[in-house]
C-alpha cells in the first residue's frame, strides 16, 4: 500500500503544536484562550469588551521540537496503514484557482492569516528527509487526488477529500475509510449546494449539510440538474448578486476585484462553484502539465480508470440508476482485492479491487491492507 500523504496539513499540526499563546489580562496571565474566557464569563464579562485590555505572548519551543512532531505524526501514519511505499505533498505558491474564481477572491479570507514560526524550516526538512513533491500551480490536495489508485491510501484530516474515491485514513481519529465513486460525486455536490467558508467558496444561504444531503440523494446524471434548481432559487437574494433574470436566467454581479460587471448564465456561476470545489479534476491536470512540475502522477491508464466518473454529469454519460443508501460496514481486502460488505436493507456486495457502485462510505476498523504490503 503506498501513502499519500498532505504535507501542508503535517506542517501547520506540527508547526502550531511547538508554540503556544499566553494571555494576559489585568495582571493575571492565562495559560489559553479558553481559561481567559471562561474566567471573563464567571465575573459577567465578554472577550469583546476588554480585547484592547489583553496581552498576547507566544511562547516558540526549540524547532527540533516541531520537527520531532513531525517525525511522530509521519511514522504513526506509515505504520498504521502499513504502508510500504509513500509521498508526500507540500502546497506553495501559485494556485490555478486564482484564475477561476470570479465572485469571490479564492482564500480571500486568508489573507494575512498566521502561519506557524517553524512553517519555513519544516518545509525544508520535509524536502531533505522526506521523498517530498512540492507543486506549484495546484494544491497538495490535488496532487493527491491525481495519484489515487486502487493500491494507494489518502491520508489527510481534511472532510473534501472524500469526494476523491479509494482508501482513506484520518491519523487523529485514527479512522479508516472507503469511499466509492457515487458517493465521492455526491460528497462534492453537497459542497456546490453549501459552498465552503474556509475557501471562499460561495453556497447557498440556509442550506447546510444535512439539507445538502437530503437533495442530493438523487441519481448521478440528475445532480448536476438539482444543483442548478437549487441556485436558480436562491441567486435572487445572493448578497453579492445585484439581480437575478428569470426571463434569461442570467445572474449579475460584480468580479471580487473589481474589474468588471459580470452577467453569467445559472449553470456557469454553478460550474464556477463546481471547478473551485474539484479536487484533482481537469482544469487541476491542465494547470499541472502546462507549468511542466513533476508530479509522481499514475500511468494514464490507471489515471482513466480512477477519474472515469469524475466529469460533470452532464458530460459522463449513464451512471448509477438509484440513490446512495445510508449504512454501517467494512472494507476488507485479501490478495489485494477490497471486498465491500454493507449491512445496509437491499445494499448488494461488491467485489473487485475498484469502487463499485452501491457501497457508502464505510467504517474499517482494522488496518488497510493491500497486495506488496
Amino acid at each position: 500500500m503506498r501513502a499519500l500523504l498532505d504535507g501542508d496539513i503535517i506542517t501547520y499540526r506540527s508547526g502550531f503544536a511547538a508554540q503556544h499563546m499566553r494571555y494576559i489580562y489585568d495582571g493575571v496571565e492565562f495559560e489559553n484562550y479558553s481559561k481567559l474566557r471562561d474566567f471573563l464569563g464567571s465575573v459577567g464579562m465578554e472577550m469583546k469588551e476588554v480585547q484592547d485590555e489583553i496581552e498576547r505572548k507566544l511562547d516558540v519551543e526549540p524547532v527540533e521540537n516541531a520537527l520531532a512532531n513531525v517525525k511522530s505524526i509521519v511514522r504513526t501514519i506509515l505504520d498504521e496503514v502499513d504502508a510500504n511505499d509513500y509521498t508526500i505533498f507540500l502546497s506553495t505558491g501559485y494556485n490555478f484557482r486564482g484564475d477561476i474564481a470570479t465572485i469571490r477572491k479564492y482564500k480571500g479570507n486568508r489573507d494575512g492569516a498566521a502561519k506557524p514560526e517553524h512553517y519555513d524550516a519544516i518545509h525544508e526538512y520535509l524536502l531533505n528527509h522526506y521523498n517530498t513533491v512540492r507543486t506549484e500551480s495546484i494544491e497538495a490536495d490535488d496532487a493527491m487526488a491525481m495519484c489515487q489508485t486502487n493500491k494507494t491510501v489518502i491520508c489527510s484530516l481534511d472532510k473534501d477529500m472524500l469526494q476523491v474515491p479509494g482508501f482513506h485514513y484520518n491519523w487523529v481519529n485514527d479512522e479508516k475509510l472507503f469511499v466509492n465513486a457515487s458517493i465521492g460525486m455526491q460528497k462534492l455536490f453537497m459542497q456546490v449546494l453549501t459552498g465552503d467558508s474556509t475557501d471562499n467558496i460561495p453556497g447557498i444561504y440556509g442550506i447546510g449539510p444535512v439539507k445538502a444531503h437530503r437533495i442530493t440523494r438523487v441519481p448521478d446524471e440528475d445532480l448536476w440538474d438539482v444543483c442548478i434548481d437549487a441556485w436558480r432559487t436562491y441567486l435572487p437574494n445572493a448578497d453579492w448578486c445585484d439581480h437575478y433574470n428569470e426571463r434569461t436566467d442570467t445572474a449579475f454581479y460584480r468580479h471580487w476585484n473589481d474589474l468588471a460587471d459580470c452577467g453569467y448564465l445559472v449553470p456557469e456561476i454553478v460550474e464556477e462553484v463546481y471547478n473551485l470545489l474539484l479536487v484533482g479534476g481537469d482544469k487541476a491536470y491542465a494547470a499541472l502539465q502546462e507549468s511542466g512540475e513533476e508530479v509522481p502522477l499514475p500511468s494514464e491508464k490507471e489515471r482513466e480508470k480512477a477519474w472515469a466518473t469524475r466529469a460533470l454529469p452532464e458530460l459522463a454519460g449513464g451512471g448509477r440508476s438509484s440513490c446512495p443508501e445510508e449504512s454501517e460496514g467494512e472494507v476488507r481486502v485479501r490478495d489485494g482485492e477490497a471486498s465491500v460488505r454493507g449491512t445496509g436493507a437491499g445494499e448488494d456486495v461488491h467485489t473487485g479491487p475498484d469502487t463499485g457502485d452501491g457501497a457508502d462510505v464505510h467504517r474499517d476498523q482494522g488496518q488497510v491492507h493491500c497486495a506488496g504490503s
